[in-house]
């Protein structure tokens, strides 16, 4: 394979992704008389990969354990992808919730999507 081919580089990189991902986004529902937020799947069973960032905030602060943890998406470039999607990611029989921070850096063979996880422990 030689450079300059992104249709044989994106199936060199896409034979690389071993997880899978649901991406949803905020809707609007009427509940009777009042409009609430709640998630929608906008992509289910999307092959991907994810990749931990060097950022980990993670730790004990009184009185509780907080999760403080970066991480990049490697997905197909043609998905719309956008700041706030919330992501789950499938991952060797686990799944960890994610929320998209910023927009994706989109490439013609892939796009790499920053991801923030925040909870308590």
């Amino acid at each position: 394979m030689g450079f300059g081919n992104p249709a044989a580089e994106r199936a060199a990189i896409e034979g690389t992704y071993e997880d899978t991902a649901v991406i949803s986004r905020m809707e609007t529902v009427l509940d009777g008389d009042l409009t609430r937020p709640r998630p929608a799947a906008v992509y289910t069973g999307v092959a991907c990969a994810l990749s931990r960032d060097g950022a980990d905030g993670s730790g004990q602060r009184a009185p509780q354990n907080e999760i403080d943890y970066d991480a990049t998406l490697f997905l197909a470039p043609e998905l719309d992808v956008q700041p706030g999607d919330r992501v789950e990611v499938s991952r060797f029989g686990r799944t960890y919730a994610y929320a998209v921070e910023g927009r994706p850096a989109v490439y013609a063979t892939h796009q790499e999507a920053r991801l923030k996880e925040r909870d308590l422990a």
